[in-house]
């Protein structure tokens, strides 16, 4: 849901480690259905979640804009509408 992944922040993916956990801990306020939830992270993503921390600021929002502020999920749509 693209509400959810311009909403996901690096602390939801990284557990206390810094490494790429198994799940997406997403909370209430950030999912559509207004509950939190687990997401499983696949391999696949794992990998490109690993490779994009790499000197990411692990303080903030996983998805940046191009200009490195926090995107909305109507950029996220768009994207992948390009994609």
């Amino acid at each position: 849901r693209a509400g959810e992944i311009a909403a996901l922040e690096w602390r939801r993916v990284l557990p206390s480690r810094r490494e790429v956990g198994l799940v997406i801990e997403l909370p209430a306020r950030a999912a559509t259905q207004g509950s939190g939830r687990r997401i499983p992270i696949n391999p696949e993503l794992k990998l490109a979640l690993r490779r994009l921390a790499k000197g990411a600021d692990l303080n903030g929002p996983v998805i940046l804009s191009e200009r490195g502020h926090p995107t909305s999920a109507k950029v996220i749509v768009n994207m992948f509408a390009i994609w």
